[in-house]
């Protein structure tokens, strides 16, 4: 199964650029419709991710740490059974706590998130240096396959594997069993700007795990022009949206179940009126 786990890291800071100085205003977390200290209203809580404003945003852009996950999960969610037991997907905020947990034994996180139990490793990779936030500047993936037992590297930028992905594979190979690791960089398509990343590190997980549930070549890919990168961002807002409208509905639908039997101040079933007030002015209780 995938690695579940709530997005409990800052709030103001969604992900990436090619180069942190080229970051335009509205990329870290705020617009130019949002002031900082204004509200920043939540979308959806889904799959252990929290989607808010800002990360719907960032689909104009660097994509948010939160919608990097979300899309991941989503992706891995729909899968068949078959193959959900072939794969697992561990995010941007599991990827940090392995990479910064100072104790010498981590067992108990691969343990708990079932981390290497299945044949093929999802990490979504950030280059963030600081503990506790995803402030980097470029998404990446490192996928594992245990059969082998090796680590394949997926850049859309970098045509060589990077210090800090192989400081974060040697940390993790002996609880995965690996000795003397490698770190194969494998050739992939490459995006022509310096915000595309975190959309191609989505779509690279898409398309291996496609290859991998039709018994094809796992990194074989097709040709990502801009234009299609663009429909990619466009596609996964509309399926964002869709997704938190139907979840805000069947919390409603449960809601409002739960308080229907309530006798009401003249003695009748039904919803007493500061119910109807409260639904309207808060989110679902499972929301």
């Amino acid at each position: 199964m995938a690695a579940l786990y709530k997005n409990n890291f800052n709030r103001s800071l969604p992900s990436t650029a090619a180069d942190p100085n080229e970051i335009p205003e509205g990329a870290l977390g705020t617009s130019k419709k949002r002031k900082i200290g204004e509200e920043d209203k939540k979308i959806i809580g889904k799959y252990g991710v929290e989607i808010y404003e800002s990360d719907m945003e960032s689909l104009n852009g660097w994509l948010s740490d939160a919608i990097v996950n979300f899309i991941a999960l989503h992706l891995y969610q729909k899968l068949p059974d078959d193959v959900k037991d072939k794969v697992n997907i561990v995010d941007s905020n599991m990827c940090d706590s392995i990479k910064y947990d100072p104790r010498p034994d981590i067992s108990d996180i691969f343990e708990h998130n079932k981390i290497n139990n299945q044949r093929w490793q999802f990490f979504l990779f950030n280059n963030n240096t600081q503990n506790g936030n995803i402030r980097g500047t470029h998404w990446s993936l490192i996928v594992f396959n245990k059969d082998d037992q090796s680590f394949y590297f997926l850049d859309s930028i970098n045509t060589g594997v990077p210090l800090l992905v192989k400081k974060f594979v040697s940390k993790i190979c002996s609880y995965m069993n690996v000795e003397n690791p490698m770190v194969e960089n494998i050739t992939c398509p490459k995006q022509k700007n310096g915000s595309d990343c975190g959309v191609y590190l989505v779509e690279f997980q898409k398309i291996i795990i496609n290859n991998i549930e039709n018994d094809r070549q796992w990194n074989t890919f097709e040709d990502m022009s801009n234009g299609y990168m663009k429909l990619r961002r466009k596609e996964w807002k509309r399926k964002i949206e869709n997704v938190a409208a139907k979840h805000m509905k069947d919390c409603m639908l449960k809601r409002s179940g739960s308080v229907s039997t309530i006798v009401g101040p003249q003695g009748n079933e039904g919803n007493p009126p500061s119910a109807k007030k409260s639904r309207s002015n808060s989110y679902p209780s499972c929301f």
